[in-house]
This record gives structure tokens, C-alpha cells and sequence, in this order.
């Protein structure tokens, strides 16, 4: 593999261990860091096969709650794009959005007028964008669909560029699919505050992982120069950075690995830390449990501690239907209903973002505080 970004071949590893992941089975993550312009990333790249293996059972882009209703303002993290949007087109435009998901994204820029269109991979997505929202887009994926565009103003990514194989050549594909005066703009997970950064901030579906050094070295790869940012470090479960960019030279590249190794290091330093605890949690645990949550915050949790074997989890919980039936290292997942006697069951929570939730959910449910296991609060 070169890196996507500068080509080079040169790579220091940082970090591997195999993950059980559903679709997947026993699966090796590998990471590493170009020694050339300081890239991080899976080093090598999954396949494309086990990649769509992946997202068959993947919904987090869908709309699980079949009695869901648009919210009546928009959601902070939408207010960033519409902002920068909106900066440079204050009149609004036209926008094409890939990885559009259920399009609750485009659904705003419809709303403040903006012409609207999308991809995405999965044609549940875009069937749910057209019941949910009223909104016509496309089954596909971006060098596909973008080669069809032409003429656009906005090419947004939010939240897809670390999910593609060849950023560079999705940002190029973009640039060649705006007008003369038009706009590519995304937002990534921002490689910052190692220290502060959430366990499991590593993982399977994010193939790129970029510090805003690394990120004007991809923009200038792909022949864009940056307009405008804005960085949060406090609202989303990790930091972000949007970015307007628009066609030109950019920042000459230099190397950001010492800062990469830097950054990598101080957060794997602490997540080790982090997984020490929790093994001795789940060790002074005597009976048995049942897991909530079947994606990669398990897979990690399952490669870091021992926890199968009798007098140990059981069971899998999760919300997802796709994944109901499905196994994990020998565990059934199912839902929650599916449990006998939940009453008397312990529940370890293995999900960053939905621990909160689901703490409450099992409270309303009468489930005693001390048989809920928490990881993350």
C-alpha cells in the first residue's frame, strides 16, 4: 500500500490487534503512519469486499425509529455546514452531498432553499431520505455519481472522507464537479488532544485519521486551497474540523510525522490505561452479564478482555434488527426484549455514545443502578 496522500511506501506501525466484528469474523487492524508527509491511517486498507461485508451490517447512517420526525431546528452539527455554506453563498445554491445517508443534512439546506441532491451506498438510506425528508438522491457511490455532476456549487462530504479509500481522489472527483467559483466542503475527525480523546477513537470504519497539518497536505494533493475552518473540541463525542476549500494550490506539503507519532502515542498511552481499568472491573465481576451494543466498542472490548467463558457474558443486546440473529465470537446478538428475566440480569454497556442512553433506557425499565455496568461515564 502507498499512502494516499504523497504515494510513499514508507510506513512506521503503531498499532494492530484483531477485532471479532460482525460480517468480518476474527478480523487484523492494522495502523501506521507514513514516515513521508505524516498521514495516519489502516495501513493496509480493508478490502473492498470486506469493507461492503462491513456496512451490510452497519445502520448507523439509517433511520432506526420508525416514529421519527424531523426535528423542528437544526441540530448544532448541521448549523456548522450551513454556516459555511452559507458564508459563501448567502443566497444558497446548489449542493450535492455524498455519503447523503437518510439525508438529514440536505433536509436542512432544502429548508433554507438551497437545490438539493445525494448519494449514498445503501439504498435503504436513500429510500428513507425520500419517505423521511422528500428527497430525491442517488444509490451509488461518489466516482460514480459525481461524474454525472457538473456545474455544482457545493460538494459536501460530512463525515465521509475518513471513510473513503483514496481521499485525495474524492476530493479531486468534487473539484471536478463544482463551477469555476464553486465550493468542496467536509468535516473530519480532527487528530488533536490525544490525551482527551475517547477509547476506541481508533476505529474499523475510519480508514484516514487527519491533524489540520495532514489535511492541507491532502488538499493540496487534490489541488484545492483552503477557505475556511471551523474546529469544535467540545460538542461531538471527539474534535472535529470543517473545511471550505475551493480550487487552487494550497500550503506547500511538509512532513507532520513527528507530530503524528507524537499525537498517536500520547493517545494510545492513555487508552491502555483506560482498558487496564476496565479488565480489572469485569475480573472483580463474579457472575454473569449480558453486553449492550454490538459494534466495534465490543470488538475492541472482546480483544482487550477475557470475556467469554462460563460465569461471563452470555448474551449480546443491540437495537439494530440487522444484527439480530448475527454472533460474535460465539455470542448471540438480540434485543432487548428477547432476554428472559431482565430483571435479574446484569448489563455491561460496551457503546461510547449511546452509554447515556441506554443507562436510562434500563433505569425506566426497573433495572436495579448496581446491575448496570458502565465503561466510559
Amino acid at each position: 500500500m502507498h499512502c494516499p496522500l504523497c504515494k510513499s511506501s514508507l510506513v512506521e506501525s503503531i498499532f494492530e490487534q484483531v477485532w471479532p466484528i460482525i460480517g468480518l469474523g476474527d478480523y487484523a487492524v492494522h495502523y501506521g503512519i507514513c514516515e513521508t508527509c505524516g498521514y495516519l491511517g489502516q495501513w493496509p486498507q480493508p478490502s473492498e469486499t470486506e469493507l461492503a461485508n462491513y456496512y451490510a451490517e452497519y445502520s448507523n447512517y439509517t433511520v432506526l425509529d420508525k416514529k421519527f420526525v424531523p426535528p423542528v431546528a437544526a441540530p448544532w452539527d448541521i448549523e456548522r455546514a450551513l454556516f459555511l455554506a452559507g458564508n459563501v453563498f448567502p443566497d444558497g445554491g446548489s449542493i450535492y452531498d455524498v455519503g447523503c445517508g437518510s439525508g438529514k443534512i440536505l433536509y436542512w439546506f432544502k429548508r433554507a432553499g438551497w437545490k438539493t441532491g445525494g448519494c449514498d451506498l445503501s439504498p435503504k438510506a436513500i429510500l428513507q431520505a425520500d419517505e423521511i425528508y422528500g428527497l430525491k438522491c442517488d444509490v451509488g457511490s461518489y466516482a460514480d455519481m459525481l461524474a454525472v455532476q457538473e456545474g455544482l456549487d457545493i460538494v459536501l462530504f460530512w463525515h465521509v472522507i475518513e471513510h473513503v479509500k483514496d481521499p485525495v481522489e474524492a476530493l479531486i472527483s468534487a473539484a471536478r464537479a463544482i463551477q469555476p467559483d464553486g465550493y468542496v466542503l467536509f468535516e473530519v475527525p480532527l487528530a488533536v488532544h490525544g490525551h482527551r480523546l475517547q477509547p476506541g477513537w481508533l476505529s474499523f470504519e475510519h480508514l484516514s485519521y487527519f491533524s489540520l497539518g495532514t489535511i492541507e497536505t491532502l488538499l493540496h494533493a487534490a489541488g484545492l486551497e483552503m477557505v475556511d475552518q471551523l474546529i469544535t473540541t467540545r460538542r461531538h463525542n471527539y474534535p472535529t474540523v470543517a473545511v471550505l476549500a475551493r480550487r487552487g494550490a494550497g500550503v506547500k506539503p511538509v512532513s507532520h510525522f513527528a507530530d503524528t507519532k507524537l499525537f498517536v502515542t500520547t493517545y494510545l498511552q492513555q487508552e491502555a490505561t483506560f482498558w487496564q481499568g476496565v479488565r480489572d472491573r469485569i475480573a472483580a465481576f463474579d457472575g454473569d452479564y449480558v453486553i449492550w451494543g454490538a459494534g466495534v466498542h465490543t470488538s475492541r472490548l472482546m480483544a482487550e478482555c477475557a470475556i467469554e467463558g462460563p460465569g461471563r457474558a452470555r448474551a449480546i443486546i443491540d437495537s439494530d434488527q440487522q444484527k439480530w440473529g448475527r454472533k460474535i465470537r460465539g455470542l448471540e446478538v438480540m434485543p432487548f426484549e428477547a432476554l428472559d428475566n431482565p430483571a435479574d440480569t446484569v448489563f455491561l454497556i460496551s457503546t461510547y455514545s449511546g452509554e447515556k442512553a441506554i443507562k436510562q433506557f434500563l433505569a425506566d425499565k426497573d433495572i436495579a443502578g448496581d446491575q448496570v455496568i458502565t465503561l466510559y461515564q
